[in-house]
């Protein structure tokens, strides 16, 4: 979370947009792998006047790309 919250400010602070992996607590209490993207929009003048951001739940993909590495590291090996 600290990494997450850093980049946000990081965001704020250069208006570039940002995207980070990391372990979340889901609704549900269940702590889960999410994609977090956020991107300042801005007006006429280049102020920023809000932040879009999205939560992609990516544990499914973060398994495989577990299994992957293991599977290749036996292999090579």
């Amino acid at each position: 979370m600290p990494q997450v919250r850093s980049l946000f400010l990081e965001l704020v602070a250069s208006g570039k947009p940002v995207e980070v992996e990391a372990r979340l607590r889901r609704f549900d209490g269940e702590y889960r792998w999410f994609l977090c993207r956020a991107e300042p929009v801005r007006d006429e003048l280049g102020k920023i006047v809000k932040l879009y951001g999205t939560h992609t739940d990516i544990e499914d993909r973060k398994g495989t790309e577990d299994k992957l590495r293991r599977v290749n590291k036996n292999f090579v090996a």
